[in-house]
């Protein structure tokens, strides 16, 4: 039910156990600057958990990881968790969104390739290769937002804004 790990306006009627997930957060913040080595080992812990809540918190803690570099926290995001579970959606655009600005080359590309590669199978009125082709337009328009200056996000988007021309990316697609 929540929106977002990170404090959120969408979430300003907490019930009971968002005291809990933000005390959470708060300690893997705390640890991240404090404790490295308990704060990797929390860190794997959630990562791994089949628990969403606590991937989520996982994923909202590597954007707080003082030793990882953008390209070692979006490596972390496509070997770890994916890009494209729905529980974890938010977190993982806001951390891949974070993490893109500075991120080189060869790291962005890959974030591109993996959004590229993702099918998805037709539902109600969409075809597979509709909402497929949504998807990609959705994801490569959120690294566009984010750096508005990467080519490579900018020619994966253009031949889907050609074929769609009246599409616009949501106001918020991350949620």
């Amino acid at each position: 039910r929540r929106s977002a790990i990170e404090p959120h306006e969408q979430d300003q009627y907490p019930e009971a156990v968002d005291v809990l997930i933000d005390a959470a957060r708060d300690a893997l913040e705390f640890l991240a600057s404090k404790s490295p080595s308990s704060f990797e080992t929390w860190l794997e812990t959630l990562a791994t958990s089949e628990v969403p809540l606590l991937r989520r918190l996982a994923i909202h803690a590597t954007t707080v990881h003082p030793s990882l570099s953008a390209d070692d926290r979006l490596k972390w995001l496509l070997t770890r968790i994916g890009l494209h579970e729905f529980s974890e959606h938010h977190e993982v655009h806001r951390a891949v969104a974070l993490s893109y600005i500075d991120a080189g080359d060869t790291v962005r590309q890959a974030v591109i390739d993996a959004i590229l590669t993702h099918q998805l199978p037709a539902i109600k009125d969409w075809t597979a290769e509709e909402i497929t082709t949504r998807s990609h337009f959705d994801w490569l328009s959120w690294l566009l937002r984010a750096k508005p200056d990467c080519a490579a996000a900018k020619a994966a988007l253009m031949p889907i804004k050609e074929a769609n021309p009246d599409w616009r990316l949501s106001e918020h697609p991350d949620f």
